[in-house]
């Protein structure tokens, strides 16, 4: 059995920005000493490499004697220039950063400066609802209560340590009500991204059990900032699934403005900020706010190039191409097609040139690229990239996105006349299919309508006559249709 090599370094190397490679190598330069010099020429081994192969790197390294060692070394050496890098900038890494300098001051008995430095970062932590960190502090109080010993007698150290456990009691209740909210709010997002797999009874019950809770039903139940935001959240995902618009933009919208009155949590979660203005933009395109939907997308634009904010790794590059998806998205709402297609045109050499882009953001930019190309009736360019999809193993994606263009699949098969394939195309699609149908199974029966049309048109007739039918009787939870416009397809059609 051939070895197998962890990649974790590869990963890392490859997601450091510019600025964090420049950053590592002044921090590991510091030495003039020959393992840090052997760090260097390991990393920018790996930094040059496009796919990890560690047999090669040892050979361009040969004078690493112990590979295994350095590797580990140079990845816990990269993990804490980065953290260097970015502490000042990060008030959890810098406030963490205090709790060693103060753990140092202890263990040299200088117990005042031990406490200055601890009453400062406990007023930070407190300001900006750093439980956790707060925690953490609590128990460097206690132990620094026994090295100062500045009580006056039993009853002002008792006196202490009482106050102190009803600190620790209100941040652990905050932390379990964080948790609740959480907790609420996952069932929704499973819905939101793969809805098709469940039933109109299965969505309904899990919104029950979810929206009657008495966490719901009162936001000052909400105990912190992020509380309050997961709670208006909350109830954003939920009018979105029922399609009320109107209110979950309402409440999305009051989620920002809680996270702009608490720069902490943009801080600490900048990725989820991101998401949810591209949340916010989305309902906005579906009010038909297009100038709002523009400026809230022009608002991920100023934060991405803002690259102060920007301390996660990886967030600048992933998050420009959330602004393409956006845009293509404002385009494929309007069927805008040849907007799309232009549109894509201008970023598709920037698509190509990144190696490192995410599975999800080819995803959601050839859905849309795919339809365009179908209704504008090119559709061998829409076979392009529906090979690209389909012959490469995405993991991570959103399965009804993958499964429609499956389905466009066929009908681009069938307008292209490709008859000998289409037989097999619909079966694959029905055997890959037939556990996770869509509503009604209005996709099936769309299938059996083009093996009939090749085979008999009378039997067809009858339906497209019952799918003419349903499309007209359909409600709002149909996610298929949410996905393609069926309707539009039908009316094109060429009988």
């Amino acid at each position: 059995m051939p070895k197998t090599y962890s990649s974790d370094l590869f990963d890392l190397i490859h997601a450091l920005s510019k600025s964090e490679k420049r950053f590592f190598k002044l921090y590991s330069a510091k030495s003039n000493s020959n393992d840090n010099k052997q760090y260097i020429k390991l990393f920018d081994t790996i930094d040059y490499q496009k796919k990890y192969n560690e047999e090669k790197i040892i050979k361009k390294v040969p004078e690493i004697k112990k590979f295994s060692v350095v590797k580990n070394q140079l990845y816990n050496l990269i993990l804490k220039s980065i953290s260097i890098l970015h502490q000042e900038k990060r008030l959890s890494l810098n406030i963490r950063n205090k709790l060693d300098y103060i753990d140092i001051l202890y263990h040299k008995g200088l117990y005042s400066q031990c406490e200055k430095l601890l009453i400062k970062s406990k007023k930070q932590a407190q300001k900006a609802e750093l439980f956790e960190i707060l925690l953490s502090i609590q128990k460097v109080e206690i132990k620094l209560l026994m090295g100062i010993r500045n009580f006056k007698n039993i009853e002002s150290y008792q006196l202490k340590i009482a106050n102190l456990q009803k600190e620790r009691a209100s941040i652990s209740n905050k932390i379990q009500n964080i948790q609740n909210y959480f907790e609420l709010y996952f069932p929704l997002t499973v819905l939101f991204h793969e809805g098709s797999r469940y039933s109109i009874q299965e969505k309904k019950k899990v919104i029950k059990e979810t929206m009657t809770s008495p966490f719901l039903l009162d936001e000052s139940k909400a105990l912190s900032g992020l509380a309050k935001a997961t709670f208006h959240m909350t109830w954003s995902m939920y009018y979105f699934l029922i399609k009320e618009s109107e209110k979950a933009y309402a409440h999305a919208k009051k989620r920002l403005n809680i996270l702009q009155e608490h720069p902490h949590l943009i801080e600490d979660s900048l990725i989820d900020y991101l998401n949810n203005i591209k949340f916010v933009s989305r309902l906005a395109i579906e009010e038909n706010e297009y100038v709002e939907a523009l400026t809230w997308i022009g608002l991920i634009q100023s934060e991405i190039d803002d690259f102060s904010k920007i301390v996660d790794i990886g967030i600048k590059s992933h998050f420009s191409y959330q602004i393409h998806i956006a845009k293509m998205d404002l385009f494929f709402h309007e069927k805008q097609w040849d907007d799309i297609i232009r549109y894509y045109e201008d970023i598709k050499s920037d698509l190509t040139i990144n190696s490192q882009i995410e599975n999800t953001v080819l995803l959601n930019i050839y859905f849309v690229l795919i339809q365009a190309y179908f209704f504008s009736n090119l559709q061998h360019k829409a076979l392009k990239y529906i090979n690209l999809i389909l012959n490469i193993k995405f993991s991570g994606i959103n399965s009804d996105k993958h499964r429609i263009i499956q389905f466009i699949n066929i009908l681009v098969h069938y307008e292209l006349k490709n008859y000998d394939l289409l037989d097999y195309v619909i079966k694959s699609y029905q055997r890959a299919n037939r556990k996770d149908t869509f509503n009604d199974n209005i996709d099936f029966l769309t299938c059996q309508l083009l093996s009939q049309k090749i085979n008999s048109q009378k039997i067809a007739d009858k339906t497209l006559t019952k799918i003419k039918s349903s499309l007209n009787t359909q409600d709002n939870n149909n996610h298929f249709l949410e996905l393609f416009d069926l309707n539009l397809w039908i009316k094109n059609l060429k009988y």
